[in-house]
């Protein structure tokens, strides 16, 4: 009787013991613990001229993240993840970054930023390479010195503005150079150059569903993004579906299961058209 009383004791606890287990690996509510990953301290602008902002990075991932910046040299002004670091007297200077998480972990990363008293014309920007016709974009040169000039040039299309920033639009398709020349106040200058092709009609650049896996009743948000004028929208599905909305952005929702594939096509004031689909995976509730 004993012996038995004993052995049901143990099966009890064993029991309750794998019970345990799967209660807390299948919970959804555990939180577990992030560890701190301090990837690189990236210094996005390596050569920056007197007194102009050098800008810093850290990838880093982790709980609670607490970020001190500091530099022995010069001003550093960091906010979380990004800092601005500059000087007044050309160098190489120190600027470290120390990562701390709620679990009282840290990691340090260093980084040198060099600051010259010439000109630093890293190169130009572009909203985007590739337009279409008539749409507007804007291109900047990434330039740091003392009182810069700039001047623009371009073997077609339309440049508008001044300074380190200008528009460019096309009428007509084509590929086009933008050139920028920077001078500082010693009278250096730097030039540099940037391709913008436009392409005829319009860009339909992609469609997307988020999320494309959904459960009856449950919405789906659909966006078409394209560039060009004076766009229209027509949506379909197969099989058909609810679809809220008009536009470039709809909703979509059914109360059943099933596999939908949903359309759309846009037209220009041209009568140039493109479609794209997407497929919606509904599940049961």
């Amino acid at each position: 009787m004993n012996r038995n009383l004993i052995l049901s004791f143990i099966l009890l606890f064993f029991l309750q013991s794998c019970y345990k287990e799967i209660v807390y690996e299948e919970n959804p509510f555990l939180i577990k613990q992030q560890e701190l990953n301090f990837t690189e301290l990236r210094l996005l602008d390596p050569v920056v001229s007197l007194g102009t902002p050098a800008r810093l990075k850290a990838v880093v991932s982790g709980d609670s993240l607490i970020f001190s910046w500091s530099a022995p040299e010069g001003i550093i002004q960091g906010e979380d993840t990004i800092a601005y670091f500059h000087h007044d007297v050309e160098g190489h200077y120190l600027v470290v970054c120390e990562v701390t998480d709620k679990y009282g972990a840290s990691e340090t990363r260093e980084v040198m930023v060099h600051v010259t008293p010439e000109l630093v014309f890293t190169g130009l920007k572009a909203e985007l390479d590739t337009i279409p016709e008539n749409y507007k974009i804007s291109v900047e040169a990434i330039a740091s010195g003392e009182e810069l000039e700039f001047e623009w040039h371009s073997n077609g299309g339309i440049l508008e503005g001044e300074g380190k920033t200008v528009n460019f639009i096309s009428h007509s398709p084509g590929t086009f150079t933008i050139s920028c020349t920077v001078t500082d106040l010693a009278g250096e200058s730097q030039t540099t150059e940037i391709v913008i092709t436009v392409v005829q009609g319009f860009i339909f650049s992609k469609l997307v569903a988020s999320p494309d896996r959904v459960a009856a009743h449950q919405n789906s948000y659909l966006t078409a993004s394209a560039l060009g004028n004076n766009l229209s929208y027509k949506w379909s599905c197969d099989p058909p579906a609810v679809l809220l909305g008009e536009g470039p952005s709809i909703i979509f929702n059914i109360c059943h299961a099933d596999i939908f594939t949903v359309t759309c096509i846009i037209t220009d004031d041209l009568g140039n058209s493109q479609s794209k689909s997407v497929v919606i995976t509904v599940t049961d509730l």
